[in-house]
């Protein structure tokens, strides 16, 4: 009789959990998905069932049972049913990758811009605006190698401006390039003297030169600009250590 007991409460705790994981994966995953202002009850609807279900059990499976061939196939069937109703619903146009493009900006979906703005990549002449806009989708999905490609492009531009060096070389810093970043850093700073995080960044180069005198000029200048910089703060405190 125990044993009976035992078994059903068994059951009952893994459907629940179940019904659990399911009910989170609805509630956090998917009100991207519903959030559009701009569109009617409807369209929520079909937009959310005709994939938003797939994207739960893709979820699913690749977080909780580690089954990732099948969470792939849910996630293309989501994409799938995606560009299906995407494409009915605001007449979209395959060979127009710029009328794609600016409804996914629309719904601020980045994965998706991410992939657009590859492919556009490929093009030449897209303008200034467009390379910035390509660089800091990138830097959002940390596709730090694409970001780059993109921010090349805008500094070849005659409107350049430091944001323009800092993204690049905050780009190159985080794929380790820390040569390339020092030199965009330092454009940043040519551009813009008081720009405390590029001070900063080069600091933190310097210290991994082991150049401990110019780590410490870097990190203190980042502080006469910007007196609570925590990190610049941090570093100087050690890079002391290291001189004494």
């Amino acid at each position: 009789m125990n044993a009976i007991k035992v078994k059903k409460y068994l059951s009952l705790f893994i459907v629940l959990v179940i019904i659990g994981l399911v009910t989170y994966k609805f509630i956090f995953y998917t009100p991207f998905l519903l959030d559009q202002q701009d569109r009617n009850v409807i369209d929520k609807s079909i937009d959310f069932f005709s994939f938003g279900w797939h994207l739960t059990r893709g979820s699913i499976y690749r977080e909780y049972i580690k089954d990732r061939k099948t969470a792939q196939k849910e996630f293309g069937r989501a994409a799938l049913y995606r560009e299906i109703y995407l494409k009915k619903r605001f007449n979209l146009d395959d060979n127009n990758l710029q009328s794609i493009l600016d409804l996914y900006k629309k719904l601020d979906l980045h994965s998706t811009l991410e992939i657009i703005y590859t492919e556009m990549l490929k093009e030449e002449g897209n303008g200034l605006s467009f390379y910035r806009e390509a660089g800091k989708t990138f830097m959002l999905r940390k596709n730090w190698k694409k970001a780059v490609d993109a921010y090349n492009k805008v500094i070849n531009d005659d409107q350049i401006n430091e944001m323009d060096f800092y993204y690049l070389g905050l780009s190159y810093w985080n794929l380790k390039r820390y040569e390339k970043a020092k030199s965009c850093f330092e454009k940043t700073i040519e551009l813009k003297s008081d720009f405390a995080d590029a001070y900063y960044r080069l600091g933190f180069i310097a210290e991994k030169e082991k150049n401990w005198e110019k780590a410490q000029d870097f990190y203190e200048k980042t502080l006469n600009t910007l007196p609570n910089h925590l990190e610049s703060l941090i570093a100087l405190k050690n890079i002391n250590k290291n001189l004494k």
